[in-house]
């Protein structure tokens, strides 16, 4: 049988890629049986995602291949040869896996935001392959195999532009796109425009020599430098800038700047840098590691995120977990949230009819505009969402994501965070957590970066005048241009203009409990003030002797503000440790609380509701940043990072992002 199967993926390659098979011709004919193999899956993931199926039709089939790949093999000649071939030479799962991904992200995603985007499509469709085909050759460079199935995928892209417009799909990046002036008509109408022509030298001019090099770009300004110069360019002439604020904008803007061969100088009010993401002040009695200011948690999506956690030396400090999220109701009945159309068809806390509506409107929701002043529970009602779907899915994960209620965020953000986190890829949904203090790995981590790259950097440094400011920290007289990455209050103070925002809080209780009542790493519970709950021994790898230390958050909820801690005893009703302790056990089972710690964060992010205005971020020499600003991107920890670099893009010269 395996003769048989080994047969007929090698027929199936000379007859759907005749110059593949020439290409293996040469190789050993158990490696070149195995490649063909390799492609046969390719093939058929390929032919499910581009065929004339429902997309929905197609995603179950892509699933039930997936389900296909953990069972035996059958008589289906592709899986009986793929059989063969992963045993014999170690063909990665998660390769193959990530091929489906890719599949799957071509049924639900049909225009790219930007080039890290498409970016991530490509090490899905085509990176795949490559790792996949490396353990066969035998060669111990996956990055080098994935980087060369990204160029050639780029090259595709570039060549099947009229092809992939007949299947609805533009996979040049929208950005892109318009920077040249070139609209989709042109696309329909195949006009070859002199925009079309710099775009297409743009894309060109990405090479498949730079792939790859996207992780290891900032490494300090002379690496950068020599960079460059292979490429030809010019290095712009270095400016002296100075960053007031370090948080996680600031130490983006300075690291960019820095890297780019610039003279910076970072000043921060605090004593410790980090902003809003901060670890407690340690006090006698709290458990390893100390509490956070809160349980931040980032997506796969958060690329530029995981860069500068990459650059500072943090990326270790992460740990990246298939989105797989318990829900308990409120009678401690359990379901989980997952990625792609299985898993929402077995979330059991909704109806049937109600997991279906959700299912064909993720799959309508590129294609649907929000009106122009709507919350995202109105457009949610407007295309069928009960309040039950709202309330047991939709406020599951946007009222963490977005710090406000379904019912009064901005109908804009929410579509967007959507489109990014559940449907761009299954990669981008996974949850990415922290398994080291915040501070340590953020603040810290990056002064560390910036000052062993040459950059300047002063804490308890407050700026209360930019005209006026102590000559023992920076003269700005003497600075080529400067940027605030600060809270909007303190941004518009020093510039004298009034920028007015709603504030939304964020509580989090920690506990240690005197035994285990959490089975899983996080959690998630409805009907309840304890919205999400995370296992911080099991996460950052230091679970207590004896019982289990969690962390509970709140968000968006300011009447928890109202409720004090257990150290300062409210006359109006339980406590707050009270309070959650009461609801988490409610849940999962009694348990006595042995210590306790509140975090409240009363100004967390800023209110994302219908009808926000920002501030312009460029004022001539003077650039403003901070997560506030990320629009469409919510204030997040990656929403600062894109902030922050692109307010030191906006003051410098030199293009400081690699095209890959």
């Amino acid at each position: 049988m395996v003769e048989a199967a080994y047969a007929e993926v090698e027929r199936l390659t000379r007859q759907r890629a005749r110059n593949f098979a020439y290409g293996i011709m040469l190789l050993p004919r158990p490696k070149r049986r195995a490649i063909a193999a390799v492609y046969a899956f390719a093939r058929q993931v390929d032919d499910i995602a581009d065929g004339p199926l429902p997309e929905v039709e197609k995603r179950v089939l892509l699933e039930q291949l997936r389900g296909q790949l953990d069972a035996p093999p059958g008589e289906e000649a592709m899986f009986v040869a793929l059989a063969d071939a992963r045993q014999r030479f170690s063909i990665p799962t998660d390769a193959l896996l990530a091929l489906i991904d890719g599949g799957v992200q071509d049924t639900e995603q049909t225009r790219y935001v930007d080039f890290d985007e498409l970016r991530g499509y490509c090490v899905r469709v085509a990176g795949a392959v490559g790792r996949a085909c490396v353990a066969v050759y035998g060669a111990d460079e996956p990055e080098r195999a994935e980087t060369l199935g990204i160029a050639l995928q780029l090259i595709n892209i570039v060549r099947d532009v009229a092809e992939d417009w007949s299947l609805g799909r533009v996979y040049l990046p929208q950005d892109e796109l318009a920077r040249f002036g070139v609209e989709e008509d042109d696309i329909a109408s195949g006009l070859v425009t002199p925009e079309w022509g710099e775009l297409m030298g743009f894309q060109a001019e990405r090479g498949p020599d730079r792939a790859g090099r996207l992780r290891r770009f900032r490494r300090g300004a002379d690496a950068f430098a020599g960079r460059q110069a292979a490429r030809g360019r010019s290095r712009a002439r270095a400016m002296k800038v100075v960053v007031v604020g370090g948080g996680l904008a600031g130490l983006s803007a300075a690291l960019e700047l820095v890297d780019a061969g610039h003279n910076v100088t970072l000043l921060e009010a605090r004593p410790t840098l980090g902003g809003k993401v901060q670890t407690l002040p340690e006090r006698e009695g709290d458990p390893e590691p100390p509490p956070d200011n809160g349980q931040h948690i980032a997506l796969g999506c958060f690329t530029e995120y995981l860069e500068f956690l990459e650059r500072i030396g943090s990326r270790d400090d992460v740990t990246r977990l298939p989105l797989e999220l318990t829900v308990i109701d409120a009678r401690g009945r359990a379901a989980k949230i997952g990625y792609g159309l299985g898993p929402l068809l077995r979330y059991r806390h909704l109806p049937v009819r109600d997991r279906v509506r959700i299912a064909v409107l993720l799959v309508r929701l590129p294609r649907l505009v929000p009106h122009e002043v709507e919350t995202f529970g109105e457009f949610l009602r407007r295309h069928g969402q009960t309040a039950m779907a709202i309330e047991r899915f939709w406020d599951v994960f946007i009222r963490p994501g977005l710090n406000l209620r379904t019912d009064e965020v901005d109908a804009g953000a929410a579509r967007f965070t959507v489109l990014r986190a559940l449907r761009a890829g299954r990669a981008a949904s996974d949850l990415v957590l922290p398994t080291a203090p915040l501070g340590k790995m953020h603040g810290d981590a990056a002064g560390r970066a910036l000052e062993e790259a040459g950059a300047r950097v002063q804490t308890g440094a407050r700026v209360d005048d930019l005209a006026d400011l102590d000559a023992d920290a920076v003269i700005l007289v003497d600075a080529d241009a400067v940027i605030l990455a600060l809270p909007p209050d303190e941004g518009s103070r020093l510039l004298g203009e009034d920028w007015t925002f709603d504030h939304s809080p964020i509580v989090s209780v920690h506990l240690l409990f005197d035994r285990v009542i959490l089975r899983q790493p996080l959690a998630a519970l409805l009907g309840s003030d304890a919205h999400w709950i995370f296992d911080r021994g099991v996460l950052t790898g230091h679970e207590p002797d004896q019982g289990q230390y969690l962390t509970v958050v709140s968000s968006a909820a300011p009447e928890l503000l109202e409720i004090r801690g257990r150290e300062l005893l409210e006359i109006r009703g339980r406590e707050l440790v009270d309070l959650i302790a009461g609801q988490v056990t409610e849940r999962l089972g009694a348990a006595e609380v042995l210590w306790s710690r509140v975090s409240r964060e009363p100004e967390a992010t800023i209110a994302v509701r219908p009808g926000l205005n920002r501030p312009p971020a460029a004022r001539d020499e003077l650039a403003l940043a901070g997560a506030w600003l990320a629009a469409p991107w919510p204030p997040t920890m990656e929403g600062a990072v894109r902030s922050g670099r692109s307010a030191a893009r906006m003051l410098s010269d030199v293009t400081t992002k690699v095209a890959v």
